[in-house]
């Protein structure tokens, strides 16, 4: 049996400053999920809903991890 798909989100923030650093969410949706950096102008200042994926023409996301 294969895993429900769920909606996915992965956001950092600066709390203090009330702002979005980077959000990737709904990220089954392809080129409707909800990807932004810095806050997002509409009711959502996560991009949650923005469906904006196709604005992006190149999304590659890396993460690197330095090991002590």
């Amino acid at each position: 049996m294969e895993p429900t798909k769920g909606y996915g989100s992965m956001q950092i923030h600066n709390h203090d400053a009330k702002q979005t650093l980077m959000a990737i969410n709904n990220w089954n949706a392809g080129n409707k999920a909800d990807i932004g950096i810095g806050n997002c102008s509409s009711n959502n200042s996560d991009w949650t809903f923005s469906a904006n994926a196709q604005t992006y023409t190149t999304k590659r996301l890396r993460i690197l991890v330095r090991c002590p």
